[in-house]
């Protein structure tokens, strides 16, 4: 029997929900979105942000926004493209970068082998990120998909195919080779393996684990200029059991100059699992010594997929928002201080309206109401700059 499809589904692999969101979008009028304005004595003290059509910031003049000190700081802030809180006024206003998910078997080639669909990622990309000068990052061209928990998402025509070893490896090229060919020129970064830590994973269980090297190698040659980078969750410190595991795969695909950066996925205070702490988010001091172990060798981080669930957090509402933005603003001052080797961090979600699991996770509220983390990151990226004038 199928699995029913969760908000982490949705998110994390832009299936059947969001292509309906993505072909809506191509008509989409923007929604009215309110203008930031401090509600709380826990939202640190700034100038109330005001929307603006000006991007490019100038000597004299900086949007009062995330996006204008992160484009004056030479750092991007992005957003996950494909969810429910899609706003097209609010995300060009406060980012200025975009992750489209939705470049994947189980969206381009969902059909049949070959029969390529490219209208969902095609809006976010050519028209959308297009218009409103936004970065792209795209995530992810191979997924880690475990036949036990994800099977049901993956293609029938893959998933119920007899195919060879050989064969999976020439559909997984081919699928990397088209759709980086499409793209070319258009998308920044690409996630090009997700996730392939674990055993049971489609990939591994028919191909082995050197599907990892191919994919990057493909990658590689498809597009030169393209970032490529290898994604997994549970490593960002030293201390959780996966980081010497995903830091040697990357050294090894580093060592043939196959990877550009390590993504840290980060999804703080989420449920229990076998490689993730739920109980203790990350220090800053903690987030810089393994930026570093990685800048060491030339390798750059990106945050993927920040959030911050609130739900494992103890006290009121107000104290839960509050620890919340002191938890946002530790990464973004990791990031800001390593010294250029994390210059990217993208949030996993727009409002709390797209939460896929937990409790309001995000920047914004359900009714785009900017919350204490919202200007805590503000604080922090106007800080900074103020001290590089």
């Amino acid at each position: 029997m199928a699995k029913k499809v969760s908000r982490r589904d949705f998110l994390k692999l832009a299936g059947a929900t969001s292509a309906g969101l993505a072909l809506s979008a191509c008509g989409v009028q923007a929604m009215e979105v309110p203008t930031p304005t401090s509600t709380s004595t826990l939202i640190p003290s700034t100038q109330t942000p005001t929307p603006t059509s000006t991007y490019i910031p100038t000597a004299t003049s900086i949007p009062n926004t995330l996006r204008g000190y992160a484009d004056a700081l030479g750092f991007n802030i992005g957003v996950v493209a494909e969810t429910n809180g899609f706003n097209e006024a609010l995300i060009s206003r406060e980012f200025n970068e975009i992750a489209v998910s939705s470049i994947g078997w189980e969206v381009i080639d969902q059909k049949k082998e070959s029969a390529y669909d490219f209208s969902i990622p095609d809006w976010y990309i050519y028209k959308y990120a297009a218009k409103n000068h936004l970065a792209v990052s795209a995530m992810h061209l191979v997924y880690g998909l475990a036949l036990s928990e994800y099977e049901y998402v993956l293609p029938d025509w893959l998933k119920s195919g007899s195919f060879s070893r050989d064969e999976l490896i020439e559909i997984m090229k081919k699928h990397i080779r088209k759709v980086m060919s499409h793209y070319k020129g258009q998308v920044r970064s690409y996630t090009v393996v997700n996730e392939a830590s674990e055993p049971s994973i489609f990939w591994n269980r028919h191909v082995g684990p050197e599907y990892v090297e191919i994919a990057f190698q493909t990658a590689r040659e498809a597009d030169p200029d393209a970032v490529l980078i290898y994604n997994d969750s549970g490593h960002e410190t030293a201390r959780l059991p996966k980081s010497n595991q995903v830091f040697n795969l990357v050294k090894s695909l580093k060592a043939k100059d196959l990877v550009d950066a390590v993504g840290f996925q980060m999804h703080i205070l989420g449920e229990p699992d076998s490689y993730i702490d739920p109980r203790t988010p990350p220090t800053k001091e903690e987030l810089l010594e393994q930026m570093s172990r990685y800048g060491d060798m030339g390798v750059k981080v990106f945050i993927t997929e920040l959030d911050v669930d609130t739900g494992k957090l103890s006290g009121t509402k107000e104290e839960k928002w509050s620890k919340q933005a002191e938890i946002y603003g530790t990464v973004v001052e990791a990031c800001l201080e390593s010294s250029g080797i994390c210059k990217d961090i993208n949030m996993w979600g727009i409002s709390d309206i797209d939460a896929w699991r937990g409790e309001a996770p995000f920047l914004y509220t359900a009714s785009n109401q900017p919350k204490p983390a919202y200007f805590a990151v503000l604080d922090i990226l106007k800080r900074y700059y103020d001290a590089k004038k």
